[in-house]
């Protein structure tokens, strides 16, 4: 009986692990980028002014619709730390700099410290 209800457990929860996967996947695939007046990049770790992977991958992304001309328009968030010497919003306008994106093209907002601040 033990063994029984074990193996349902087992299968039940790789179910749920097995689905899970495949609507990761099928998500994943489908871009839904649209026009927008705006691409808003939430700040994220930086290192002695040099982006985190998450805030590459984020950064990566936005310059990525950017270059697709599905916004003129770029807005970085992200404060300064407590022992960082440079905001996040900064690093992420130096990297889009370094990418081509002119000045024109850039804001930068980076008072805030969580992402309710930057509103």
């Amino acid at each position: 009986m033990i063994r029984r209800l074990l193996t349902i457990v087992v299968l039940a929860v790789f179910c749920v692990w097995l689905i899970s996967g495949m609507a990761v996947l099928f998500w994943s695939s489908h871009d839904q980028a649209r026009p927008a007046d705006a691409i808003v990049v939430l700040g994220a770790a930086q290192y002695a002014g040099k982006p985190s992977p998450v805030l590459r991958a984020r950064l990566d992304h936005a310059l990525d619709l950017w270059n697709r001309h599905l916004a003129s328009l770029l807005i970085f968030t992200g404060g300064i730390g407590p022992r960082d010497t440079t905001s996040e919003a900064a690093v992420g306008r130096n990297y889009a700099k370094k990418r081509g994106v002119p000045d024109s093209a850039i804001l930068v907002e980076n008072e805030g410290r969580t992402t309710s601040e930057n509103q």
